[in-house]
């Protein structure tokens, strides 16, 4: 067989190649293809790692959504909505339920790309633990459970916007909308990614979720009113039942 003439084998020529020959080329170039592989597979395992770091404490009489709310179902429920949404992202989950947990979140800061916090429910002490993930200097989102975590969510986000922390934002009831932006941590590696253009994307995108701009109509609601009348005559058969509690100053 001639490695230089197609389909023919050429007697004495230098360039024959035996069947043999042939077939220890073949292997070796299997050998190679099989070396390559692993090589392709590290780089489809080199996801850009997150740190989700779930702000949550729902113990306490004061407390939104509301007391006892039932945290761990809902950051497993974020978690798979992000898994699902952002395949390309690897989500390391972290709960901080008081201020001091939030060095289990700091540590990780050798290991992650980024932080995602997302502010669960509504407890303030918790404020105080957004700011020093953001001085970590890592590109950095922070997201609410709204009415739930909005309170923390807005005061800890002021706060990194008064110390000149670049972050991004974002706080809506479609869970599309978190999953926009959180895609924005796919290119965390890209150069030229630093935290302020990862922050500048994160708004770009999120505010492509909102409503185009356009003139405003009114919707006309018409609302029937019952005749005073009937009003009195409802109030006259109503019963009205006044709960005084125990520790109530009594009336002198």
């Amino acid at each position: 067989m001639c490695q230089y003439h197609h389909s023919i084998s050429c007697s004495g020529c230098d360039h024959a190649m035996s069947r043999r020959g042939f077939l220890k080329q073949c292997a070796t170039a299997a050998a190679t293809a099989g070396a390559l592989a692993p090589i392709v597979s590290r780089a489809d395992d080199a996801k850009p790692r997150v740190a989700l770091v779930f702000l949550a404490n729902s113990s306490g009489l004061e407390m939104w959504p509301y007391p006892n709310y039932d945290c761990p179902r809902r950051h497993a429920e974020i978690l798979k909505l992000l898994k699902e949404g952002c395949p390309q992202v690897e989500f390391v989950p972290v709960v901080v339920s008081k201020p001091v947990e939030v060095e289990k979140a700091i540590a990780l800061k050798d290991t992650v790309d980024g932080y995602l916090v997302y502010t669960v429910t509504l407890m303030w002490g918790l404020t105080g633990a957004i700011l020093p993930i953001g001085k970590l200097g890592k590109p950095m989102c922070v997201a609410d459970e709204y009415l739930g975590g909005s309170g923390v969510f807005l005061t800890g986000y002021s706060g990194l916007r008064r110390h000149g922390i670049p972050a991004g934002a974002v706080s809506s009831t479609r869970p599309e909308d978190l999953v926009a932006v959180a895609r924005v941590f796919a290119g965390v590696k890209k150069p030229g990614m630093t935290p302020a253009a990862f922050a500048q994307r994160c708004e770009e995108v999120y505010r492509r979720t909102f409503p185009a701009t356009g003139e405003m109509k009114c919707i006309e609601d018409k609302v029937t009113l019952t005749g005073i009348g009937e009003c009195v005559e409802r109030l006259k058969k109503s019963r009205f039942l006044i709960f005084r509690p125990k520790f109530a100053v009594q009336d002198r």
